[in-house]
């Protein structure tokens, strides 16, 4: 029977593409630490409420730590504490990271002028001026 290499060798072709798709984005990220209030409705139609922070944002979403899990496709309201984005977004990523849910949010149509400019306005800000909580 000829020798075998390393039976993971095979698998690591399949991980390569994977790797590529989930790093690929349309749009460049931007580190942003800032709180933000949520508001969404779940099957039970009652209004469900938390608190979040972001991680980054880009001009057409955001990355939010929050402590509930909120489902993919859900469409949620938004407002950043300091007012900056005030609109609706819908969930397109959910998964749990350590005791927090990390989710990936697209802007609605509302929010993408006030997006544009947070952007452009953190991306123009020296990082010692950025919050971090």
């Amino acid at each position: 029977m000829a020798a075998h290499g390393n039976i993971s060798r095979p698998l690591q072709a399949f991980d390569a593409p994977l790797s590529a798709k989930r790093d690929a984005r349309r749009d460049p990220r931007i580190r942003y630490r800032a709180p933000f209030y949520l508001l969404w409705d779940e099957q039970s139609c009652q209004p469900k409420y938390s608190k979040a922070v972001s991680n980054d944002v880009s001009e057409r979403g955001l990355s939010l730590e929050i402590p509930q899990s909120i489902p993919v496709g859900t469409r949620i309201s938004l407002r950043a504490e300091s007012e900056a984005l005030l609109g609706s977004a819908m969930v397109k990523h959910a998964a749990r990271d350590g005791s927090v849910f990390v989710i990936g949010v697209e802007f609605g149509y509302s929010l993408l002028d006030d997006a544009h400019v947070l952007v452009r306005e953190v991306y123009s800000t020296p990082r010692a001026k950025q919050a971090s909580f």
